[in-house]
Order: C-alpha cells, then sequence, then structure tokens
C-alpha cells in the first residue's frame, strides 16, 4: 500500500502524479510501462515517488484503487429487496452493466481495468489484495443471493469466489474489450457464466 503520508502529499502533485501513472498504465500496461516517463510528465523526482510508494507496481494499484474509488461512489452497493429469482438476477446483472458504464465514463478507465485482467492469473500479493476489494461486489451477490434462496450453498463462499474468478479469468483470456459497448457484452456473457455456476437449483420463488 502506498506510504501513510501519501495522504498528506501536495494535492496538485498527487492530481499529476495520477493523470500521468493512469496515462501511462493504460497506454501499455504494467509491465511496459516506464516510471521515467510518468515521474518525468509528473514533474516527481525519485526520492520523492519512493517516499510515497513502494514501486511500478504499487503506483499502478493504487491507480486501480483511485478509478474504482470513483466507480464505487457513483453506485449505491449492491441489495436486492425483492422475493423473485428472475428479479434477483435481473438485478445482478444491472448492477454489473452498471458498473461498465461508470467505468466508461473515467478517463483511461477501460484502459486501465484492461490492463489489470492479464493479472489476474498470478497476482502478487499487492495486486491480490486490489482484485480482493473489487471482489466484495461478487461476495455481496452470493450472501444476498443465499439469504433469498437463489444462489447454492452447497458449497462454501471461497469455492463459489474461485469458481467465478476463474471462469472470468478464461473469459478475459478469450476477448479483452476496447470499448463500452464491447465490455457490456463481455459482462452479459460473464453474467450468464455466473449464474449458471451460482444458481440454486429447485424451485425457489
Amino acid at each position: 500500500m502506498p506510504h501513510e503520508t501519501y495522504a498528506r502529499i501536495d494535492p496538485s502533485v498527487r492530481k499529476r502524479l495520477s493523470a500521468a501513472a493512469i496515462r501511462e498504465f493504460a497506454a501499455h500496461g504494467l509491465a511496459d510501462a516506464s516510471l521515467n516517463e510518468i515521474l518525468i510528465r509528473a514533474r516527481v523526482g525519485k526520492s520523492s515517488f519512493y517516499y510515497y510508494f513502494a514501486d511500478k507496481e504499487d503506483l499502478f494499484a493504487s491507480m486501480i484503487e483511485s478509478v474504482y474509488d470513483s466507480v464505487e461512489a457513483q453506485l449505491p452497493p449492491f441489495a436486492f429487496e425483492g422475493n423473485t429469482r428472475e428479479g434477483f438476477w435481473d438485478a445482478v446483472e444491472a448492477h454489473q452493466l452498471s458498473v461498465a458504464a461508470a467505468l466508461g465514463g473515467e478517463r483511461h478507465g477501460m484502459d486501465l481495468f484492461r490492463a489489470l485482467q492479464p493479472l489476474r492469473h498470478s497476482p502478487s500479493p499487492r495486486l491480490a489484495a486490489t482484485f480482493a476489494r473489487i471482489g466484495t461486489n461478487l461476495l455481496a451477490v452470493i450472501r444476498v443471493g443465499r439469504a433469498r434462496g437463489f444462489v447454492r450453498d452447497d458449497v462454501g463462499e471461497e469455492i463459489l469466489m474461485r469458481l467465478v474468478e476463474g471462469a472470468d479469468a478464461a473469459l478475459d483470456a478469450r476477448v479483452l474489450p476496447a470499448t463500452e459497448n464491447q465490455l457490456k457484452a463481455h459482462l452479459r456473457l460473464a453474467h450468464d457464466t455466473m449464474r449458471r455456476l451460482l444458481e440454486a437449483k429447485g424451485d425457489a420463488a
């Protein structure tokens, strides 16, 4: 995580650094992004950078989390107060699509998250923490769905999470959407796959 003093960095410096980092990571991904280019564009010295961040990966994860903060701020947490199976799964899909719309509204947001996806196969501890945070929405779906009887309860939450994350990783390897419409289509496919994995069998209302 960023050094605790990151919160006290001058806002204008933080703005320049974030803009430069998001642009570079969105264009080149984590591995090929140039930290030197980011620091030159942001007009930040290396000594200052390493005071706030452990390394380039730490900066990358922090930028992902910053964009995710903005997306989360635009959306209510997932909740479902109805009592029908189709209504529940429709609400899940609507929530996923609203996330896509919010992400599409962020400058370089989709490109940045696209750069994140290949890293989910073997994330470092720093990026694993980022993926875990993003996964909180899935955990909410599982818990709300179980409470209504729409999500299977024959295996534990962690296994269900891994099943869905594994399917997502396979779909991401198949196609990495570049536009908002492609992202929506991708999310609809991911939603259908998730439902098949999670849905409880039987005649629950």
